[in-house]
């Protein structure tokens, strides 16, 4: 490790941090169901089951080749495994989304770290708190979205970076934070724009030999996944160039919703973070000489992204970690001054101000969205005697075969295809008009799960 190093005492408060973490993101993995954005289920764990089982709905970003394979290989050795050990879909995800939520706590020491490299103790000790309670965060890290591994490159390639940032070694500092900010441009093409200030940070500096590392790191693992497109797709880097000349040159993103420019400031920021946002960038403009690349990391990103017309909060969340550590970092400095109580005092207001308009930010957060379909699926999935489902609203809104964990016929519902006999079995909104008249020809309800209705055809057609 290059740069500061914690002391005894920090390491007992960054162990009690994780403690904390974990049953914090814990408690949100019990809590959450369903998914957030269809591309939880339909861009890595269907391909990743049609592959292994032959059975799944395969979006069109597979057709075209815009999705690279990696992550659905990833999460494919999960399902791989867990149809070994007997487990159904809806088991396997749930493991999923607790592995991811476990292993973000990794995000803990890098906020300190990534604090520490800029700040001082106090500050590197508020951001690794921070950091372990923030809901805004917290929230997605059960999901099984690129952003969540996306989040812990972006974050430890920063610190790499800027704890070795002064040094004329190679290592760690320039290769790790290479092979870090590579890794997550591999997973998602759009990270790459949280690369651009440790390049321009060496250029300016004319620290060649510290760029040229950090280029060639990064530009390794780009290659490699190019080169894995040309047994996936059959051509090098592949689904990389598609993904740029869909989204960039084609615009084809604009095709799934278009918003106003301010979007990124109206959710992103004032929705999730409030008032705390507020002050965190304020207190890191006023030490803007510690704060300026972090916070020029955290918001270059915010511009770039505002000029396209697709627009989705999770395409940011890399930003989070930065702005708490920047906002950290500042108010510390300012109060640097200060005793060593009225310092806490300071710290201890700004960490209830923070996770509480965090807190409220984050209630708006569909926090079980399409659970009771998911449910549904693979309650249908486990009868013996099922042939076929019909699931409410459409198709890229359930959880696909992968949920299903059996090879029958499933559709959106249409009254028209309830009547026909091979669809005995039906997933519905309990409060729907569909129910009663699902009762009135043949089906009973068979149980219910959140706000969906299970129904079985109970006499023949």
């Amino acid at each position: 490790m290059s740069g500061p190093r914690p002391n005894n005492a920090d390491r007992l408060w960054l162990g009690s941090l994780v403690l904390v973490g974990l049953l914090v993101r814990m408690v949100i993995w019990q809590i959450k169901g369903g998914i957030y954005y269809p591309d939880e289920i339909f861009q890595y764990l269907e391909p990743a089951n049609m592959r292994i089982t032959g059975m799944g709905w395969l979006p069109w970003e597979f057709e075209r080749g815009v999705r690279s394979w990696i992550l659905p290989t990833f999460y494919g050795a999960w399902l791989w495994w867990g149809h070994l050990l007997g487990l159904d879909g809806f088991t396997i995800h749930r493991l999923i989304c607790l592995h991811n939520a476990l292993w973000s706590v990794l995000l803990i020491p890098g906020a300190y770290r990534l604090a520490l490299a800029v700040g001082d103790r106090p500050a590197a000790r508020l951001s690794a708190l921070l950091a372990a309670c923030y809901l805004p965060i917290a929230f997605f890290m059960p999901h099984t979205l690129n952003e969540v591994p996306g989040l812990l490159l972006t974050t430890w390639g920063l610190v790499w970076y800027l704890e070795g940032r002064r040094e004329n070694r190679l290592w760690p500092g320039p290769i790790l934070a290479g092979l870090s900010l590579g890794m997550a441009t591999v997973i998602r093409p759009t990270l790459g724009l949280w690369t651009v200030v440790p390049a321009l940070h060496w250029l300016a500096g004319r620290r060649w030999r510290s760029f040229l590392a950090y280029a060639l790191a990064g530009t390794l693992l780009v290659g490699l996944a190019g080169v894995i497109d040309i047994f996936t797709w059959g051509s090098f880097l592949h689904s990389f160039l598609e993904y740029i000349d869909y989204n960039l040159i084609e615009s084809g993103a604009s095709h799934h919703g278009v918003s106003p420019w301010h979007h990124y400031l109206a959710i992103w920021f004032w929705q999730r973070m409030g008032v705390g946002g507020c002050v965190l960038v304020l207190g890191a403009l006023l030490a803007l000489r510690r704060t300026g690349l972090l916070l020029v990391a955290a918001l270059l990103p915010v511009v770039v992204l505002s000029a396209i017309e697709h627009k989705e909060e999770r395409f940011l969340l890399s930003s989070y970690p930065l702005v708490l550590c920047a906002g950290s970092v500042g108010w510390m400095a300012v109060c640097s001054r200060l005793g060593r109580v009225k310092r806490g005092v300071a710290a201890g207001l700004l960490v209830v101000l923070v996770l509480g308009t965090g807190l409220h930010g984050s209630l708006s957060f569909h926090w079980r969205w399409r659970a009771g379909v998911f449910a549904g699926q693979a309650y249908v999935g486990r009868q013996q005697d099922a042939t076929g489902v019909l699931l409410d609203d459409r198709i890229h809104l359930n959880g696909g075969y992968f949920l299903l964990n059996r090879h029958i016929a499933q559709e959106p519902f249409r009254r028209v295809l309830a009547q026909h006999r091979l669809f005995n079995y039906l997933v519905l909104k309990t409060a729907s008009g569909d129910v009663a008249w699902a009762r009135r020809n043949g089906f009973v309800v068979l149980t219910e799960f959140d706000d969906m209705s299970v129904l079985r055809r109970s006499s023949p057609r």
